[in-house]
């Protein structure tokens, strides 16, 4: 699962549906979804049209495979302009509250400016024209390192990744 913006996850919708995406097993489509795989696989006409006769016995134990658990994790993508408090808050929210692993996807601007034009002229991307006023307000690196730092002990303490 993929987010990115700390008000959108907390409104009710979102956290209904990241709860559904933790745990599905209480909703109506997803036991309904269940209900119909397994009358497909009970139906003979439907298992001789797909010509897998053959893997009958298998399919049988195919619905109760299915985890109501879809997610264990979250991939947290960091758009330019991100505040970078913005970014630590999304992370505790999904840390604490939804106990979830977290992925944090960074932007190149912690590199500076000009760390990153050499790079992308260095691999032939010299076209690319940047502004140098986007770099201005990302996170920087050593605000991003002492984040990560805290961020991974949190995830310690709360025995899940990040």
């Amino acid at each position: 699962m993929s987010v990115t913006d700390l008000a959108g996850i907390q409104q009710l919708a979102m956290r209904q549906f990241i709860d559904n995406m933790m745990d599905a097993s209480h909703h109506p489509a997803f036991n309904r979804y269940r209900q119909l795989l397994q009358s497909w696989i009970e139906n003979p006409y439907f298992i001789s049209q797909l010509g897998i006769e053959s893997q009958q016995t298998t399919l049988t134990t195919l619905v109760e495979s299915i985890p109501a658990q879809m997610v264990s994790g979250v991939t947290l993508s960091t758009m330019h302009d991100c505040p970078p408090d913005e970014i630590e808050a999304i992370c505790r929210y999904i840390l604490q509250d939804k106990k979830l692993n977290t992925f944090v996807k960074l932007n190149p601007t912690l590199l500076v400016y000009q760390r990153v034009i050499a790079i992308l002229d260095n691999c032939g991307f010299d076209y690319i024209g940047l502004k140098e006023a986007s770099f201005q307000h990302d996170l920087k690196l050593e605000q991003a390192l002492a984040m990560l730092r805290r961020l991974m002990t949190l995830a310690s303490e709360k025995q899940i990744g990040f």
